[in-house]
């Protein structure tokens, strides 16, 4: 592969800048696994059963979009006029704060179980 191609395709300028971190490509895929395909960790299209959010990462960002970087194409958000698109690093944030909620309400549940298990355990 050519010096310069590998240059340009290790600095990920293939892909939007919202796509460059692996942490947001990893949160864009979880978001699309169990948002959009309404899968439990799969997704449910017959053609992609099976697959997780992690092997759906790896195809797409790993090798699809890293190999047609290497022919020259990119990842870009379109130009075109009249049509109200969604906003992708509006979509991970409320995606990402649903999560810390979720995270949030299972610890303080795991919390009242706790002391709740420890003053039946005191009054014994």
């Amino acid at each position: 592969m050519k010096p310069d191609v590998k240059e340009w395709l290790k600095s990920g300028e293939y892909l939007p800048d919202e796509l460059r971190d692996f942490h947001a490509q990893k949160l864009f895929f979880k978001w699309l696994v169990w948002k959009q395909m309404g899968g439990e960790g799969e997704l449910k299209s017959p053609y992609l059963q099976g697959l997780n959010f992690v092997m759906l990462q790896v195809a797409v960002i790993d090798y699809f979009l890293w190999f047609m970087g290497a022919f020259g194409y990119k990842l870009q958000r379109t130009r075109k006029k009249g049509v109200e698109f969604y906003n992708l690093p509006e979509t991970m944030k409320a995606y990402d704060n649903e999560l810390m909620e979720q995270s949030r309400a299972q610890f303080e549940q795991w919390a009242a179980e706790r002391k709740a298990q420890a003053e039946e355990g005191g009054e014994g």
